[in-house]
């Protein structure tokens, strides 16, 4: 889902994850973010990914490999797993242009309700 940054968005955003997206957007000048539900994502080549484990505060960072990145723990072509209480928020440039993407591990369906 893409959202426009705005005061009520960022008021809604965990404070780890707010400063990213707030120093992303001051450096950039730019108003929208993606924003997705999922159990696992894949990351371009040279992206930054930081993972950020809401419940333990704990904060970890790492870049996927690629020409400039050179080669890194983390490949653009495996899936990244997310665990409950996992927010991932993933920059990078496609084409010039810089993105920010927030992962986020979604809640558990309990029977089977969609």
């Amino acid at each position: 889902m893409k959202l426009r940054l705005n005061k009520p968005t960022l008021a809604q955003m965990q404070d780890d994850v707010r400063a990213i997206v707030i120093d992303w957007k001051e450096r950039y000048h730019k108003s929208f973010i993606t924003v997705e539900n999922t159990d696992g994502f894949y990351a371009d080549e040279d992206a930054k990914v930081t993972m950020i484990n809401i419940l333990t505060d704990k904060i970890q960072t790492a870049q996927v490999a690629g020409d400039f990145a050179g080669m890194t723990k983390l490949s653009p072509t495996a899936k990244i797993p997310l665990a409950e209480g996992v927010v991932a928020v993933v920059t990078g440039f496609f084409l010039g242009h810089p993105y920010l993407n927030i992962y986020q591990a979604s809640a558990p369906q309990i029977g089977g309700a969609q």
